[in-house]
């Protein structure tokens, strides 16, 4: 569960389609694992986020519903049945958030990941949230962590961590 938490907490680069514009958006969930967020590669403050506790669904494959009207305006970068296979969409009270990742593997962990987020409880995120302010920020600060990830995300299309 350890690993699943913190590749949110990391974040990864999709691909986020909107009024049929796709642009790279780095994704991530909060240090409290209360919200996703979205924004720039190269800037730090997140230009959306959708709170977790109003996260409905999460789409995904052949789970995307049909009546979600923003899939007619999600557009792949990609061709055929592979890019469609790496569509998701995360639905809540306020809105859709149509995305695309850039890979098999980026998307198999991420799908992995967002379920065991939604279904965690509310002591399973802080007890993750206080192993990671204990031994994660022992080695990196949290301010270098953020740092670094953003500049490897603008180049990289998927990330990595080892969790001890």
């Amino acid at each position: 569960m350890r690993r699943a938490l913190l590749r949110l907490v990391h974040g990864a680069v999709f691909l986020k389609h909107k009024y049929g514009e796709t642009k790279r958006r780095l994704l991530w969930c909060s240090i409290f694992l209360d919200r996703i967020m979205w924004g720039s590669t190269k800037k730090k403050a997140p230009k959306g986020h959708l709170i977790r506790d109003e996260i409905r669904e999460i789409g995904y494959g052949s789970k995307i519903s049909s009546d979600f009207s923003a899939l007619s305006s999600f557009k792949s970068a990609g061709t055929g049945d592979t890019a469609n296979n790496l569509k998701l969409i995360i639905h809540s009270q306020s809105r859709k958030l149509n995305l695309e990742a850039q890979s098999q593997l980026q998307y198999r962990e991420w799908i992995r990941s967002l379920n065991m987020w939604i279904k965690s409880s509310t002591e399973e995120r802080e007890n993750f949230y206080a192993w990671y302010m204990m031994h994660w920020n022992e080695n990196v600060g949290i301010s270098h962590t953020l740092a670094k990830l953003r500049s490897l995300a603008v180049g990289n299309t998927h990330l990595r961590y080892k969790v001890s």
